[in-house]
């Protein structure tokens, strides 16, 4: 019973943690890239294009490595978010993003 106590009560922190935008500890050392993908795929509709394009503009940021949730912080996002003004573009056809759409992508990387 004191196990399963212990258990609840740390499970309890972690959901705390994670409501107030921390990381919990178990993970800290998982890729955040692949994470990110994993929520844009649940994601239907219009509302999945913005996902994709974010998280895509995000590994784009990241130039291949792979970014674990430790290493988000505010600089990395501050970083992202002048990456995004500077109308990055991912297909050659395309000029740069728009002011609308950089802040849509940003926001949900926020959002998670």
């Amino acid at each position: 019973m004191e196990l399963a106590n212990t258990i609840c009560a740390k499970r309890q922190l972690e959901l705390q943690a994670q409501k107030h935008g921390m990381s919990p500890s178990f993970r800290k050392h998982e890729s955040f890239i692949t994470y990110f993908r994993k929520l844009a795929d649940q994601q239907r509709g219009l509302n999945w294009h913005n996902w994709d394009s974010s998280v895509r503009y995000f590994q784009l940021f990241a130039d291949g490595a792979d970014i674990s949730f430790a290493e988000l912080d505010l600089s990395l996002c501050e970083q992202f978010k002048r990456f995004l003004l500077d109308e990055p573009k991912l297909r050659e056809s395309r000029r740069g993003i728009g002011h609308n759409s950089a802040l849509s992508y940003f926001n949900k990387f926020l959002q998670h």
